[in-house]
């Protein structure tokens, strides 16, 4: 089963992919929104040329782990991606993935292109998430 990870933002959504066989995830190129309606139009396009079986959305919550007009946002948004593309959608615990994200990639030593730390982010709610199966 191949799965893709989504750290979704307003104006970048982090992407990574990865499998049950290896249960490893890979972060992959983000994508850029100039609004909020892109954002189903454009996984519907990533879909259609990669073979994704399963979403894997992080939901995002305040520091004492309640919810935030992001997580409403992202469950509303978790049920639209649910009904226009019938595929199975998973709503994964992102806290702390953003810092971890950018410690790993300080830790490469190399420069970080916009949408790195995001599709970073996303490999690593992927990967809790496929470390969870």
């Amino acid at each position: 089963m191949q799965y893709l990870g989504i750290d979704y933002g307003n104006k970048r959504v982090g992407l990574a992919i990865g499998d049950d066989h290896t249960k490893l995830s890979r972060p992959i190129d983000a994508l850029l929104l100039g609004s909020a309606d892109e954002f189903i139009p454009k996984i519907k396009n990533f879909l259609s040329t990669n073979q994704i079986d399963h979403l894997v959305l992080g939901l995002p919550r305040g520091l004492d782990g309640q919810d935030t007009r992001q997580t409403q946002e992202v469950m509303i948004i978790s049920d639209k991606l649910k009904k226009e593309l019938l595929i199975p959608v998973t709503l994964q615990d992102e806290a702390m993935t953003s810092e971890l994200a950018k410690e790993r990639l300080s830790l490469s030593k190399k420069i970080v292109k916009q949408g790195e730390l995001d599709s970073e982010a996303a490999s690593i709610i992927l990967q809790d998430y496929l470390n969870s199966l």
